[in-house]
């Protein structure tokens, strides 16, 4: 799919302040199926809380999920089987692109970074699950120091890929809320290893009966449940407006900072999701700018070509609607 998007884009890379992630336009992406909230909930297009899973921003986001899913996927796999792996994946997946459908309706992303911190976050379940067994100087001997360096390399992970969804095109709400249900599943799909082998018998009266039950579906129940909710929320809305208007600095963060806007690197502003209609009959352009806006731009001297606009129109955006910048 990274390649039929760049393929689609005509072949060509997007410079870094369209797409810092070297990849194609939005546009494209958009037109694979992105994660597009005014879509999901004004035309009913629900297929995309699942389809941006298989779709990347570009060659950097593509191998740090791959990097990310070939470690953790494969140590999750072999240990509790491909249908865990699978269902923590998914679930994972789509609650994150749910939140982020509700949290920031007016931004475009991609990627499977829900499913795969969703697996991450099955494999803090297991490590907790399992604790007493892992980091016990009696049972895993030198074997502790390998199992720390699991984690760090873990909390490495997360924190590399928070970083980098702070760049346009990708989400944080998605890797938090994949992180959090694929926890939820983990409870629910991980086993805990017995250590009855070592003479430590489990009491197993009603107390302890009722507390594995209410462990084994207790993450299953909350995850699924929180997902319809999601659905509800989402579908009640009108795909434009969120509940946590500030909350989109968790995501993006325009950079750099210190120069000055037409010359950051990328932006985090939603010109991304503008439309245009153009009419070669009265020579302009008729746009609706992220605040609602709707401008008219002749068409004349740098505006006369029809796919040129099209090609840039988030600069024409940027240069029309956002002079306040």
């Amino acid at each position: 799919m990274l390649l039929v998007s760049i393929g689609v884009n005509g072949w060509v890379l997007e410079s870094l302040s369209i797409n810092p992630m070297i990849g194609p336009s939005v546009t494209t992406l958009i037109k694979l199926g992105a994660k597009d909230s005014i879509l999901i909930v004004q035309k009913y297009e629900l297929w995309r809380l699942v389809s941006p899973m298989v779709l990347h921003a570009g060659l950097v986001h593509y191998f740090m999920n791959m990097l990310a899913l070939w470690f953790v996927g494969a140590a999750l796999e072999r240990a509790h089987g491909h249908w865990s792996l699978l269902f923590v994946f998914m679930v994972s997946g789509i609650g994150g692109t749910i939140a982020s459908s509700i949290f920031l309706p007016k931004f475009i992303s991609v990627g499977a970074s829900g499913g795969i911190f969703g697996l991450i976050g099955a494999c803090f379940a297991d490590v907790c699950l399992n604790w007493s067994i892992l980091f016990n100087p009696s049972l895993a001997g030198r074997s502790i120091i390998k199992h720390g360096l699991i984690l760090f390399v873990l909390f490495l992970d997360i924190s590399l890929n928070a970083l980098i969804g702070l760049t346009p095109l990708l989400d944080n709400f998605q890797h938090l809320t994949g992180m959090i249900l694929g926890f939820l599943c983990g409870i629910t799909t991980i086993k805990r290893v017995s250590t009855n082998f070592i003479g430590e018998f489990q009491r197993w009266g009603i107390f302890e009966r009722v507390k594995q039950i209410f462990r084994i579906y207790f993450g299953l129940a909350l995850s699924l449940f929180s997902i319809i909710g999601g659905i509800v929320v989402l579908m009640n809305g009108d795909g434009t407006t969120s509940p946590c208007p500030a909350c989109s600095v968790i995501s993006c963060v325009e950079f750099p900072p210190w120069v000055s806007y037409n010359n950051r690197w990328w932006h985090c502003d939603e010109c991304s999701t503008v439309s245009a209609v153009v009419s070669m009959t009265s020579f302009q352009m008729n746009m609706t700018c992220p605040s609602g806006l709707n401008v008219t731009i002749p068409l004349h001297d740098d505006y006369m070509n029809v796919e040129f606009l099209k090609k840039n129109l988030v600069n024409v955006c940027r240069n029309v609607c956002l002079k306040q910048h």
